[in-house]
């Protein structure tokens, strides 16, 4: 697992000297987690309809539609990052995914099987957080499932590192 780490450490860091923030290549943790739990408990034969906020890139978005039988949203407020997204669909991806470029506060009700956020949370104020729970409320199907990443007090890399926001009692 630690050699893993540093390969993705070594993988961001590269990335980021080439084209910035949104060329991480693979799959993120998130993803190889929730393809992984999604096989598991029998979710992959199901079509799903999935809502990727943050998408960025959209690799994890293509992941997603290369190991499950679902449609994905990739949303994402950075122009550039769904740019880049959607250059990079091809062929066997179309119909499958689509890439917007949307704050997440702007996304109209839908109803999703999964909604999959990956390494945004900890970069919202409290007051977007409660504004991105209450998307997940409207919608998230009912029995939906969320896959989201935050950031640990044990995460070496980052952990004492920012700007605590105020009114969050564990920020």
């Amino acid at each position: 697992m630690e050699q893993m780490n540093i390969s993705n450490q070594n993988n961001r860091d590269e990335a980021k000297k080439e084209r910035g923030p949104w060329m991480l290549k693979g799959p993120s943790e998130l993803a190889l987690a929730a393809v992984q739990f999604l096989k598991k408990h029998r979710y992959a034969d199901k079509e799903l309809t999935i809502l990727d906020i943050a998408c960025g890139n959209g690799r994890d978005s293509f992941y997603l539609i290369e190991n499950l039988n679902c449609n994905v949203l990739g949303a994402d407020i950075s122009k550039e990052a769904i740019e880049l997204a959607r250059n990079d669909v091809q062929e066997r991806h179309k119909g499958y995914v689509k890439f917007e470029c949307i704050d997440f506060k702007d996304i109209k009700a839908g109803k999703y099987d999964i909604i999959f956020i990956a390494n945004i949370y900890y970069n919202f104020r409290k007051k977007d957080r409660e504004q991105l729970w209450h998307l997940i409320k409207r919608t998230l199907k009912p029995n939906g499932i969320l896959f989201l990443t935050a950031l640990s007090a044990n995460d070496k890399e980052y952990y004492g590192k920012g700007e605590p926001v105020h009114g969050e009692y564990h920020s």
